[in-house]
């Protein structure tokens, strides 16, 4: 007779544990997650906010206020855009970073290093 998974007495041997969590078998919370993204969240917004949102509006201040002084050719269009990007991707790379070490940090939290 085939016993069932839930009628088992005995607790799994460190073999059968270390097996399951190589086969990536490991319980998963999703509240943890959600947790450490909402304090990520708090975080970048109590402390970075301000600063970035004051970056990005000098930076971007001239599309508003000057945009007649921005010429834009065929020749210069792409490297103008990358300019752009860049310097918004430059700006936001701490709150993003602070995100994604959230996201490893509640991964590591939970199932530990794999």
């Amino acid at each position: 007779m085939a016993e069932d998974k839930d009628s088992k007495t005995e607790e799994p041997t460190s073999k059968r544990l270390g097996k399951a969590r190589n086969e990536g078998d490991v319980p998963q919370s999703q509240e943890v997650k959600s947790f450490a993204m909402l304090l990520a969240g708090l975080i970048v917004i109590g402390t970075m906010a301000p600063s970035v949102a004051s970056q990005l509006a000098e930076f971007l201040t001239t599309f508003l206020e000057r945009p007649h002084t921005i010429f834009l050719e065929v020749d210069n269009m792409a490297s103008f855009v990358v300019n752009v990007a860049l310097n918004v991707a430059v700006i936001l790379a701490l709150p993003i970073a602070t995100f994604a070490f959230a996201a490893v940090v509640s991964g590591v939290a939970i199932n530990g290093f794999l």
